[in-house]
């Protein structure tokens, strides 16, 4: 029965497809010996390896060809509880006589099972930075890459990948001296954010917004009453029927559920009212509690305090995510959102949050007030210099209580916490950007001076000495001399298209190197992506090989070799075969 499908089906391809080589194919299988048809699931794997295979040889060649890269890696765990860790290089080839920047996946491993490869069976399998480490330059030498030409190395900032003395980043340090640890911006901006709700009054406003969301997405007929709500308002003003879940990685992704609740908050106060009187017990004694919790001042003005913050960060955060970023912009795009932040650090920044706080607060009669706190628990009011004499509003008082209590505390931990998250490593590297000469400045001895450090550390990247790249500076600066300093190029590509290989060779590898400095673990999370559409739950059993080769595949559509290859590939191995494949 399944000879005679493959046969029909073959048929049809053969008289909807004139081609030479599908008829052949067609007549092969119908003549040929069941056991060489060459159509099993084993063969099928065999043709996916090779093609990845003849994929990733690509990558590398053209990795070989760039003089310098960068690691990035993260991990997951799929569908078949395998802990799966991705391997992305970084690198800058010319596409079209341009340099571009490329982060290829060019492995995925399954560590338990790589561990326990390397180990006694009987021992317990340990997700250190050491076995992960040892996985790591075991897949790096296979590959066939120049550890000594690793600029740099880049993850999320879990312990085991970063730390520097027993982590992954100790391990490869050992093999690649320059390959310094890079924390992914995306990760680190995240991280720092979510320091805001280290004041109290953020923290608690969160977790009612998130309670509240549950509350109203666990059940169908809550879900009802909220939607019946707000289409009973009539309000052009509102387009959203529904509560966004609040995120549970990104913190920043969260400023969504936050504005959606926000935007939606007099109706939700409208559906907690009408349940409080449900005939439900539990249901709604947790409404009451969470009626009780929002109709209070303090709630509202974490709420507002969250969704600026929040909103402020989320644009840059949004573009750390996107593909082939530089790290000067990437950097830049951070400073200018810090620097936003700082400057709303003002009483007359906080001003307009607190009146929308109040407009909330008037809306559904809540009182303006500021919560009984023991004085020795707060800042307010002798560190502030405001005392309740009578003779100040209670407007005032809160104002000041909740602009110093909560405001400023916010944000000085969101900005403290960015800051110690650059190390000295980091900087050295980063000194480099001084050589892209929107960035020059009049005075070339002390910005040689800082640059210098660097070009030491990468000397070995260098066809001259340190007394030549000098030179070469010198030249290079006398390029952009009359330039206006708007025209010039502010990243590493920019700078790389106008900079002669033949005049300035070193000048030019150092600024491979500054463009190779990796930015994100983002394309590690977007094969993340492509594994969970791939690994469905009907292909959960699909094994490693034949998963890594058919993510390789969907990651490098343009690499994609052509079918001569894939068949020439297998008949070059060494596997005995009972006929000859190529067709």
């Amino acid at each position: 029965m399944q000879t005679l499908l493959i046969q029909k089906k073959m048929t049809a391809t053969s008289v909807l497809c004139s081609d030479t080589t599908y008829v052949r194919l067609a007549e092969h299988v119908k003549g040929a010996a069941a056991n060489a048809t060459y159509l099993s699931p084993n063969i099928q794997n065999q043709m996916l390896i090779a093609a990845a295979d003849l994929v990733r040889k690509k990558i590398i060649h053209l990795v070989r060809e760039a003089g310098c890269w960068a690691l990035t890696a993260d991990e997951t765990m799929d569908r078949q509880k395998r802990e799966q860790l991705v391997i992305v290089i970084r690198y800058i080839r010319s596409v079209d006589n341009a340099p571009k920047h490329c982060e290829d996946p060019v492995a995925m491993l399954d560590l338990i099972d790589d561990i326990a490869a390397d180990g006694d069976c009987h021992d317990e399998i340990q997700l250190s930075g050491r076995s992960i480490g040892r996985s790591v330059l075991k897949l790096l030498e296979k590959l066939g890459l120049d550890l000594s030409r690793c600029v740099a190395q880049c993850y999320d900032g879990a312990s085991a990948m970063a730390s520097e003395r027993v982590g992954v980043v100790a391990q490869v340090r050992e093999k690649a001296d320059l390959a310094d640890y890079f924390h992914c911006m995306a990760h680190w901006l995240n991280l720092s954010a979510s320091h805001a709700i280290s004041v109290p009054t953020v923290r608690n406003a969160q977790s009612v917004i998130k309670e509240v969301i549950s509350l109203f997405r666990a059940s169908a007929k809550r879900t009802a009453l909220l939607k019946k709500v707000i289409e009973e308002a009539d309000d052009t003003r509102v387009s959203k029927r529904h509560l966004t879940t609040l995120c549970d990685t990104r913190f920043l992704e969260r400023h969504t559920a936050v504005e959606t609740f926000r935007d939606l908050f007099r109706f939700v106060v409208h559906a907690l009212d009408e349940i409080k009187t449900w005939s439900c017990r539990t249901t709604a004694r947790s409404a009451s509690t969470l009626y009780s919790a929002v109709m209070h001042f303090d709630f509202i003005v974490g709420m507002v305090v969250l969704e600026h913050l929040s909103g402020l960060l989320l644009p840059v955060s949004r573009k750390l995510q996107s593909c082939g970023l530089d790290l000067t912009d990437a950097i830049k795009d951070v400073a200018d959102s810090l620097s936003a932040l700082h400057q709303s650090r003002t009483e007359e920044g906080f001003n307009g949050l607190f009146r929308e706080a109040q407009l909330l607060a008037e809306h559904h009669d809540v009182a303006v007030r500021t919560p009984r706190v023991h004085q020795g628990r707060t800042v307010f009011p002798q560190a502030a210099g405001v005392r309740d004499t009578g003779s100040e509003s209670a407007d005032h008082l809160a104002e000041a209580y909740y602009r110093i209590n909560v405001y400023y505390p916010a944000i000085d931990s969101v900005s403290s916490d960015t800051q110690l998250r650059f190390g000295s490593p980091q900087r050295l590297a980063f000194s480099l950007s001084l050589l892209l000469p929107r960035r020059f400045v009049d005075q070339f001895s002390e910005q040689w001076e800082q640059l210098e450090d660097a070009i030491v550390k990468y000397s070995s990247l260098l066809q001259d000495s340190v007394g030549t790249v000098k030179k070469e500076y010198i030249l290079w600066r006398q390029q952009w001399a009359l330039v206006e300093r708007e025209e010039r190029p502010d990243t590493a590509i920019a700078a790389l298209t106008t900079c002669d290989p033949a005049k300035l060779p070193n000048v030019r590898q150092l600024l491979l190197v500054l463009g190779t400095l990796p930015v994100t673990t983002c394309e590690s999370e977007r094969v993340f992506s492509k594994l969970q559409r791939t690994l469905t739950d009907i292909r959960s059993t699909t094994k490693e090989d034949r998963l890594e080769s058919l993510l390789l595949l969907q990651c490098h559509r343009d690499l994609c070799p052509t079918t001569e290859e894939v068949l020439d590939e297998c008949a070059s191995s060494a596997r005995p075969r009972r006929l000859n494949i190529l067709l």
